[in-house]
């Protein structure tokens, strides 16, 4: 259980940095520069694995845990709306042409959100 719970915050940590680096790249993803809009795109599928992944790890920590050693359910319960609220934009923006204000609010948020779940078990 204990690797589990180690590898639930390492890619947490991870998070905060994809989320940085996927804002930045979607602002760098104007109409003449295409890679950047690749970039962006792939950051956003990669991003949405990885949540994906930290969520499940999340919850199989939190009922695996005794229940003193449990956080609050605050935490799992932030993480449970942004993921479902990244999936939903990232299908969204799958669906049309790459905007660029769009995907960087969506890493801005998702960066938003996972730092404050990072606070409510951390602080």
């Amino acid at each position: 259980m204990h690797s589990i719970i180690v590898l639930h915050r390492l890619i947490g940590e991870t998070l905060l940095f994809a989320a940085a680096a996927g804002l930045a790249v979607s602002l760098a993803a104007t109409d003449s520069r295409r890679p950047w809009q690749r970039a962006a795109a792939a950051l956003m599928k990669l991003y949405g694995i990885l949540i994906g992944i930290q969520w499940l790890l999340g919850w199989i920590g939190y009922f695996g845990s005794p229940s003193e050693a449990r956080p609050s359910l605050y935490h799992p319960i932030i993480m449970t709306v942004l993921l479902g609220f990244y999936h939903a934009r990232q299908a969204r923006l799958g669906r049309v042409e790459f905007n660029r204000s769009q995907a960087a609010m969506l890493f801005g948020l998702a960066g938003v959100l996972v730092a404050a779940g990072w606070a409510a078990v951390y602080l």
